[in-house]
């Protein structure tokens, strides 16, 4: 708390132990706090998330690697089992709208051998503008990975 210093809340974003890391600084706008994961050369499934600023809930999360299920899981060859797509850094927004953030995107893994992992492999290095208040899509711009 910006008046005493004394810790509102404290929320677990993913596992160190598995390869999950954050290098991006957190992003706080319009009562949410915004962060993703890093960690793809070990395999991470990455993905965004927002919290909610004063009481650190779990507002939404947006897969990097899509889900089974998700229409961009066919970029993936048919499989989104290898997982990556890290946020290496934090997002931007934009302002006059309010309603979308970009977050660059990093590689899918494994990075080095494609092979294991046909297909575009949405949404890896993108950039990915979300809505703020429900983290589905708003554009895609895709390098392609394969």
């Amino acid at each position: 708390m910006q008046a005493t210093g004394k810790l509102l809340w404290d929320a677990r974003v993913a596992d160190g132990a598995l390869g999950y890391e954050i290098t991006g600084a957190p992003v706080a706008f319009e009562g949410k706090v915004f962060t993703g994961d890093a960690g793809a050369d070990t395999g991470i499934r990455g993905r965004i998330y927002a919290f909610d600023a004063r009481t650190g809930a779990l507002v939404w999360a947006f897969d990097i690697v899509p889900r089974p299920g998700d229409a961009a899981a066919a970029t993936w060859g048919g499989s989104t089992d290898k997982g990556g797509g890290a946020t290496w850094s934090s997002m931007a927004i934009r302002f006059r709208s309010g309603v979308c953030c970009s977050w660059p995107t990093g590689n899918p893994a494994p990075d080095f051998n494609d092979a294991s992992r046909g297909g575009d492999n949405l949404y890896t290095d993108s950039v990915v503008a979300l809505d703020l208040a429900t983290g589905k899509a708003v554009l895609v711009c895709a390098a392609g990975a394969a």
